[in-house]
């Protein structure tokens, strides 16, 4: 019996001896599914650069690195020179924790196509852990006939996990 401890306790030592924290400079997977709550009517958006108007959203899911998280959200979109709208995205993951995940998308809609072109989602640094973010996803949003309705994402992230730690 006491071998079988003693085999036990070497093994859960090993196993928390090499899990180590995220360290800056590691590209690890990131993935994230989210459903959203609610989002304003397009419009005025102080949020937003002048002369374009914005629509904020609120989004709830998990994803690696974050757990469970709330996604905020301002689209931004100029109508100014048709038939192509330029649009930003300024994106923010808010972890349990408290901790913040910031990203950027930039793209332009062709009115008269539908046609959507656009950057991946690129992470732009954040609060506690990801102070110090840099890497990106590719985001898909989720449609159904009243608009959207969900999101996910998949690219990788690095991150230093020891930024948070206080």
């Amino acid at each position: 019996m006491r071998k079988i401890w003693l085999v036990a306790g070497l093994s859960v030592t090993l196993v928390a001896a090499s899990a180590t924290p995220a360290v800056a400079g590691d590209d690890l997977p990131f993935k994230v599914k989210a459903d959203r709550v609610w989002a304003t009517p397009m419009g005025p958006n102080s949020g937003c650069p002048e002369g374009y108007v914005g629509e904020d959203s609120l989004s709830i899911g998990t994803g690696t690195h974050l757990g469970r998280f709330e996604l905020l959200e301002t689209l931004c979109l100029c109508f100014r020179t048709p038939p192509i709208a330029p649009f930003e995205v300024r994106g923010e993951f808010v972890t349990a924790n408290g901790d913040d995940l910031l990203f950027d998308v930039y793209g332009e809609f062709h009115l008269g196509t539908g046609e959507m072109t656009r950057s991946d989602l690129l992470f732009v640094g954040g609060t506690g852990r990801f102070k110090s973010t840099t890497g990106g996803a590719e985001e898909e949003l989720i449609c159904d006939d009243t608009g959207i309705i969900g999101v996910t994402m998949e690219g990788t992230i690095s991150y230093n996990a020891s930024d948070g730690a206080g």
